[in-house]
């Protein structure tokens, strides 16, 4: 309620206004406005007095260059749907990046394990073999220098043992903090050991399919490149507001309204005599000007069109072709790294085939080393060698072995890096998002 007075003149003023808009993604929008003006003044030349006066007024207007097209409009909303699925394939990513890094972890921690039961073994052997030459020692077969060069290696051989031991607790650390959210902040994990259960293990044969169809599958599952190209399409996506800015203003409109009046009569006396009256049929209330509004007895029809344009709009020009420059380079970087998915996989299976070769190898070199410590302490036994040879190859032994167990490591470092570039490290390994995202295990 407004109340104003100007000079003797006092007038109470209402105004009740209802809208509602709908707009469309094509670039238009369609408004229905109804509006209720009442008044009350103390005047004595108004013939309706207090008075109603409404309104209905429905206008549309749509843009037809720059702002049409439901693409331009609705790439804002297209590109956060898009960011959605680009925050999933990010989580996914992330996933398969703590996967790969578990399974490395654990695969060395196995290998260090067996490693510490060699080293261990090793020295016992070594320990046996000092008071071996002990008693050759008492015997008189063999000279008391000889002792030296066998405790020396009985103390190697401990230190290796202890050496393993702090490599094996550090890789249980390591392993600890990826398998668990608090990690080795929790006392219990921290507290506890890990027992290796599945082994590093050399299958028969690897099985793998064709190169073409790796590529081919690599592709498909990679979360990085699948996240390359959603970016590749928000760009393009983006790209088209910028060039619907170059485009100049153009937007027709049109609008029907009608309109209602009703009152108090009142009879006004002219200051020559004469008296007037209100048209009775305007003589009512806010029913009857209702009434004439719904019934368009006073009807406004408008229809028009704006036009605005820039000369030689240089700023969007330029906006325009520095982002056709930089998705240009996005696309480039997205090809590249596409093609280099055939590089990687090709890679990765030549690493895996010399992992496998070497592997063979070190486990044949092994054996044979074992068998020439064997019969180098037999020798030894019968007097016909001395306890360096006998120490020599030990050495040569534990060399051996801890060439085959890196050669193993190599192999399943190989087999988890060709699962990662093939895009099916969870699938491989039996991991579920779903479980990832709770942070739970059912198994």
């Amino acid at each position: 309620v407004v109340q104003s007075s100007v000079e003797n003149l006092v007038g109470n003023t209402r105004a009740h206004t209802a809208s509602i808009q709908q707009g469309f993604l094509s670039g238009g929008s369609v408004t229905l406005q109804f509006r209720d003006n009442y008044l009350n003044e103390n005047s004595p030349t108004d013939l309706l007095n207090p008075s109603n006066a409404t309104s209905l007024t429905l206008s549309a207007q749509h843009n037809l260059l720059r702002g049409f097209g439901v693409a331009v409009n609705a790439r804002t909303i297209t590109v956060s749907r898009m960011n959605v699925t680009g925050s999933e394939l990010s989580f996914k990513l992330q996933v398969i990046n703590l996967a790969a890094r578990a399974l490395n972890s654990y695969y060395q921690l196995s290998s260090s394990f067996d490693d510490l039961k060699a080293k261990q073994t090793t020295a016992e052997v070594a320990d046996t073999f000092v008071a071996n030459v002990k008693r050759q020692i008492d015997l008189g077969t063999v000279a008391p220098p000889e002792l030296v060069s066998a405790q020396s290696q009985a103390v190697t051989s401990r230190q290796a043992v202890v050496d393993a031991e702090a490599s094996l607790r550090q890789q249980e650390l390591q392993l600890k903090n990826l398998i668990s959210r608090n990690g080795v902040a929790d006392p219990a994990l921290n507290a506890a050991r890990i027992v290796p259960v599945d082994k590093v293990a050399m299958p028969s044969k690897d099985d793998l399919p064709s190169i073409d169809e790796m590529v081919k599958q690599a592709r498909a599952n990679r979360a990085d490149l699948a996240s390359a190209r959603l970016s590749l399409e928000e760009s393009q996506i983006s790209l088209l507001g910028t060039r619907n800015n170059v485009l100049p203003t153009l937007t027709a409109f049109g609008a029907a309204s009608t309109a209602g009046l009703a009152g108090v009569a009142r009879t006004v006396r002219s200051s020559s005599g004469s008296v007037s009256t209100p048209d009775p049929y305007f003589v009512g209330g806010l029913g009857d000007a209702l009434g004439q509004t719904f019934r368009r007895n006073f009807p406004t029809e408008r229809i028009g069109a704006f036009y605005q344009g820039a000369f030689r709009n240089r700023q969007a020009q330029a906006d325009q072709a520095i982002d056709e420059l930089s998705l240009r380079q996005s696309q480039l970087t997205a090809q590249k790294d596409v093609n280099q998915v055939e590089v990687d996989v090709r890679n990765y299976v030549i690493q895996l085939e010399q992992a496998r070769a070497r592997y063979e190898a070190a486990v044949k070199k092994t054996a044979l080393q074992q068998e020439l410590f064997d019969a180098e302490q037999k020798k030894y036994s019968l007097g016909t060698s001395t306890p360096y040879n006998v120490i020599q190859q030990q050495r040569d032994l534990v060399v051996a072995q801890s060439a085959e167990k890196t050669a193993l490591v190599s192999y399943s470092t190989a087999r988890i890096s060709l699962d990662r570039t093939l895009g099916r490290t969870l699938e491989a390994n039996g991991v579920t998002i779903a479980e990832a995202t709770a942070g739970k295990v059912s198994r």
